[in-house]
């Protein structure tokens, strides 16, 4: 999700044939449908606009070796075509991409807002090998039933994230959307998890963040947030309580007044 304020006019069409407005706020929502936060931030000085991340249906057929250069060159892209420096709101993967653009970008954000952010990398770095290791034993299974055709396989990590039940809790056309992209959720994993910044690495993002996550999360996750709130100076910390990891459709209405406290506290007075 990108996020800017609004103020001139000019309109750029993008890629799909639908407009950006550069000085509005402009959304790229990485991993995550988000119609909630377009109703849930109405009324306040936003105009959401999607635009697809890099993978969605195609990285199946595609023969780049996996890796997030890919998405530091997208956002650089989608920055420069807002025409002015965003606000830049990450949930899981796209947090995770959201703090390799800070650290890697050719742009400067006004400001990071990271829901339930993964680099699980983070967590071996800091040796901490106890929660690392579940997510190894989770990808393991994951990645070994895919390729041998389970249909399902996503179900290990969406359970990890969301408690034992998730998946089979969702609703069908949900659930068929994750089965048909599951392809495109492992080439996120890969190209994810060799990202390993030290808590050194993270000082060295100076722009405005803040870390939420779910009060009922994984304890890994748990523990990645609290290394991000630790490591990045100033950051923020906010826990959405009752909240897992999949905030964006289980509490739009406490993510998008986030947003809003987290935006309206960075503005000029």
């Amino acid at each position: 999700l990108f996020l800017e304020r609004r103020c001139r006019q000019r309109q750029l069409p993008d890629r799909r044939g639908a407009i950006l407005q550069p000085c509005q706020h402009v959304e790229h929502m990485l991993g995550t449908r988000s119609s909630s936060f377009q109703r849930d931030l109405g009324g306040h000085q936003h105009r959401l606009q999607p635009v697809h991340r890099h993978g969605s249906q195609h990285l199946r057929h595609d023969p780049v070796p996996a890796g997030m250069a890919q998405q530091v060159h997208l956002i650089d892209r989608i920055i420069d075509r807002i025409g002015s420096s965003p606000h830049v709101v990450g949930h899981s993967y796209g947090g995770l991409s959201a703090i390799v653009y800070a650290l890697t970008g050719q742009r400067r954000p006004q400001s990071l807002l990271l829901v339930e952010a993964n680099p699980l990398g983070l967590l071996r770095a800091e040796g901490d090998l106890e929660h690392y290791a579940m997510f190894e034993s989770m990808t393991r299974s994951y990645f070994a039933d895919f390729a041998q055709g389970d249909a399902e396989a996503a179900r290990h990590v969406i359970d990890f994230y969301g408690g034992l039940g998730t998946f089979d809790s969702m609703p069908a056309k949900v659930r068929s959307y994750v089965m048909a992209t599951t392809a495109v959720n492992i080439r996120d994993w890969s190209s994810g998890t060799p990202f390993e910044p030290s808590k050194e690495t993270l000082r060295s993002i100076t722009i405005p963040t803040t870390v939420v996550r779910g009060g009922n999360g994984h304890p890994a996750m748990q523990r990645i947030a609290e290394l991000l709130h630790d490591s990045i100076p100033g950051a923020q910390f906010v826990t959405i309580e009752g909240g897992s990891h999949f905030l964006p459709s289980s509490h739009p209405a406490e993510i998008a007044a986030v947003i809003r406290q987290h935006v309206d506290r960075l503005q000029p007075t």
